[in-house]
């Protein structure tokens, strides 16, 4: 630990370790916490609807395309996924598509935007009274690299 002065420490282990896992992998997902968020609709059969909605930024270490081709909801689990998918914004076209159905990609060395959107059925009514619900996502690659980030989403649910 080193000190500046009273009001600034560090840690060069944990900024040595953060650079290291930015850097080490064929890319970086950086959700945007203020447009995504997390809601709830009950259905008719006693069950909810769960939907997830993340937005950010990913970037691409290599000189390569990078697709970006499965997303998996890891923490909390909350119930059955009905749907999942992972969008990139095409900078040409400036529409998302996914890298299965439209053949969008990350260019080498590139930063673009990425929607993620994720589907539950749980039995019941989903409440929760927090302001914001943490959660663990997963995206892999065309690579076979995964990379796993957190994400405090805004309860919509409330």
């Amino acid at each position: 630990m080193i000190t500046i002065n009273n009001n600034f420490n560090f840690d060069i282990q944990k900024i040595l370790k953060w650079f290291e896992k930015i850097f080490k992998s064929d890319f970086f997902l950086s959700p945007n916490e203020e447009r995504s968020f997390i809601s709830s609709s009950p259905q008719g059969d006693g069950t909810s609807q769960i939907q997830i909605e993340v937005h950010g930024l990913v970037t691409n270490h290599t000189d390569e395309k990078l697709h970006l081709l499965k997303v998996d909801l890891l923490k909390p689990e909350l119930g059955e996924v009905t749907a999942n998918y992972i969008w990139i914004k095409n900078p040409e076209t400036r529409e998302y598509g996914s890298s299965h159905n439209s053949g969008h990609f990350i260019p080498g060395r590139e930063t673009l935007p990425f929607h993620i959107h994720i589907m539950l059925l749980v039995k019941g009514e989903f409440q929760s009274n927090n302001a914001s619900i943490p959660v663990v996502l997963s995206v892999e690659s065309n690579t076979g690299k995964k990379a796993k980030f957190k994400v405090k989403l805004k309860n919509e649910a409330k």
